[in-house]
């Protein structure tokens, strides 16, 4: 229901800037405007159009245009896992994978499995044909993708400068109420529990580990990076107005289990693995990507707009 009243709301706006790193798919301002440093437009609006825009720093969207890609691993969707694209445009919730893709304990009943394209380097085991549109192997030559954060939004390094400009804080422990920060470079642990609310009111830098449980919130336009893993579980949630950036560049990726969450997850050395009933709205990019139990990855499609 979230994703439906989401996807009738959607006017396919984009943000990026220097110190924006989400996707903002809700009330959209009329036109472009281009104000500090950030380009903001409507849909219809060609990645031509903004790559020339005043003070943009759009230069095409090379890895969001894909439900679910694994940069070099595999791809493995069992039990009931579902990945779609929203009710807009429905059937493009496709996946990639530099490796292979593995269906073999997915059970595409009750209207799960892949709703879209599956395209892999490797081989393609699928089964029970949960695969709804054209699957691909041996895909050659394999795309190569640069960084996503590159392209788009901010690389690990700008993402380092632009949190250093808040200062510095250790090991960061929020239990309770809202607390706006950012840009902040957090030189250990971050960890929400309980009903704490993160405002993201600038870029934050995490040396360490990201951990959100109980009933935690993170909100705000900006992105969260973490050299450490990332762990979301129980109630937390990642705001649902926005797509923010959601970065580990651990070996150990991002792990999601329980509630929705939405964001472009991305996690280019590590797995990324979706348990229990997770349910994201956007994109997850990682070296691997494993979704098992009653899962559902849900593209919003404004994203290759």
């Amino acid at each position: 229901m979230v994703g439906l009243l989401m996807a009738l709301a959607i006017t396919g706006v984009v943000a990026i800037g220097a110190t924006v790193a989400s996707v903002q798919l809700l009330r959209a301002p009329e036109g472009v405007r281009v104000q500090g440093g950030n380009v903001i437009t409507q849909q219809r609006q060609s990645l031509e159009q903004l790559q020339q825009a005043p003070g943009g720093r759009l230069q095409g969207l090379p890895m969001i245009e894909y439900a679910i890609i694994a940069l070099d691993g595999d791809i493995t969707l069992g039990g009931s896992s579902l990945v779609k694209s929203d009710p807009a445009s429905p059937q493009e919730g496709d996946i990639y994978a530099n490796g292979n893709i593995n269906l073999s304990n997915l059970n595409p009943g009750g209207g799960k499995g892949v709703k879209g394209d599956a395209e892999a380097t490797g081989t393609i085991t699928d089964p029970n044909s949960a695969v709804s549109g054209t699957k691909t192997t041996g895909y050659s030559p394999a795309k190569t993708f640069s960084e996503l954060d590159s392209s788009v939004y901010m690389t690990r390094g700008m993402v380092l400068a632009q949190a250093n400009r808040g200062g510095t804080q250790g090991n960061t422990n929020l239990t309770g109420g809202t607390t706006s920060l950012g840009p902040k470079h957090i030189t250990g642990n971050l960890r929400l529990s309980g009903n704490a609310v993160l405002d993201l009111t600038g870029p934050i830098f995490v040396d360490g580990t990201i951990t959100m449980e109980g009933n935690s919130l993170i909100t705000g336009h900006s992105g969260i990076a973490a050299d450490g893993a990332i762990t979301i579980r129980g109630n937390a949630q990642l705001d649902m107005d926005n797509l923010p950036v959601v970065s580990s560049y651990s070996t150990s990726g991002i792990t999601v289990t329980g509630d929705p969450t939405s964001g472009i997850l991305y996690a280019p050395n590590g797995p990324i693995t979706l348990t229990g009933s997770s349910w994201v709205w956007g994109t997850v990019i990682g070296k691997s990507v494993s979704n098992t139990g009653n899962n559902t990855v849900e593209y919003p499609v404004a994203l290759r707009q």
